[in-house]
C-alpha cells in the first residue's frame, strides 16, 4: 500500500500556454481598422491575422485600412502654412473673450472677441 506522505513521488503538471494569436478587426463598409486584440472577441468577425511585431507596431488602429486581405497604413497628406509672427508696438490686438489667445489669423474672427489697441 502507497502512502501519499511516505513517498517523493510527486503528480507533475505542465502548462502549455496557447500560441497567442494577433488580430486586426476592421469594418466592412469603410475597410478601416477599429481595434487589435489578441484574444477571442465577439465584437466582430471581421479580422485579419497579423504577426507579433506587426501587432506592435500599430499605434493607432484608425491609420490603417484593409486592401485585397492585407493591412496598409494610411498616408495623411496634408499643406500646412506657416506664418510668423513680427513683434510690433502700434496696432489693434485681438483674443477670444475671457481666453487671452491671441487671433493672429486675415480672416475676421466672428465670434466674441476682447480687442485693445496699443500705440
Amino acid at each position: 500500500m502507497n502512502n501519499y506522505f511516505e513517498t517523493n513521488i510527486r503528480a507533475s503538471v505542465k502548462h502549455v500556454p496557447d500560441a497567442s494569436v494577433y488580430r486586426v478587426h476592421y469594418d466592412l463598409d469603410t475597410q478601416t481598422c477599429t481595434h487589435k486584440t489578441n484574444s477571442e472577441s465577439d465584437i466582430s468577425d471581421n479580422y485579419i491575422v497579423v504577426d507579433k511585431e506587426f501587432y506592435n507596431s500599430i499605434d493607432f488602429c484608425g491609420n490603417y485600412r484593409v486592401v485585397d486581405k492585407k493591412l496598409e497604413k494610411l498616408v495623411i497628406e496634408f499643406q500646412v502654412q506657416n506664418k510668423k509672427l513680427i513683434q510690433t508696438n502700434t496696432g489693434v490686438f485681438n483674443t477670444t473673450k475671457n481666453n487671452m489667445i491671441f487671433v493672429i489669423d486675415d480672416h475676421p474672427y466672428l465670434n466674441e472677441s476682447d480687442s485693445w489697441g496699443y500705440s
